[in-house]
């Protein structure tokens, strides 16, 4: 359903300025233009434009496809954000997909920056979260942020992408 692989890159630079940027960037970019409005993201969510804000998690991800395609690509399309959740609130959860029509490769990927007990729930299984870890499945599969309260500042990278 899920393959998981070790991240050398965002270990290294996983540290509290590094989990800043990212909460920061959550909160100061806007996850669509219907932000406040009605959009179904949740509600502290980035833009889709993290990869070209923080050049590790560009490299992260390249080498995270190359190594489960086993081989070189390109990208068709590549969107990749944050989500922040504050100590002592829920998760919004919501099931969802990340994917409209079908493509010959169209990959979801998710990292747990922050420890903690809320992974995420596929319906028939849950993910038991590790920080520093890609999880990565095809887009076409259902899932959404476990139900419950944060315990901690939960913070999470995520990303979408076509594979030519």
């Amino acid at each position: 359903m899920y393959e998981v692989y070790d991240c050398p890159i965002i270990s290294k630079i996983n540290d509290n300025t590094f989990k800043e940027k990212l909460k920061n960037y959550a909160l100061e970019t806007k996850c669509c233009e219907y932000q406040g409005k009605g959009c179904s993201h949740p509600e502290i969510q980035s833009d889709d434009s993290l990869h070209k804000n923080f050049k590790e998690i560009s490299e992260s991800l390249y080498l995270l496809y190359k190594t489960y395609l086993n081989r070189d690509f390109e990208y068709s399309g590549i969107l990749s954000w944050s989500m922040y959740t504050p100590k002592n609130q829920n998760t919004q959860a919501k099931m969802h997909n990340h994917i409209d029509v079908h493509f010959a490769t169209h990959l979801t990927s998710l990292m747990y920056i922050t420890p903690t007990d809320l992974g995420t729930d596929f319906g028939s299984f849950k993910i038991k979260p590790e920080i520093n870890k890609w999880y990565v499945w095809d887009s076409r599969i259902y899932h959404m942020p476990e139900k419950g309260l944060s315990k901690e500042d939960r913070i999470i990278i995520a990303s979408s992408v076509v594979i030519k």
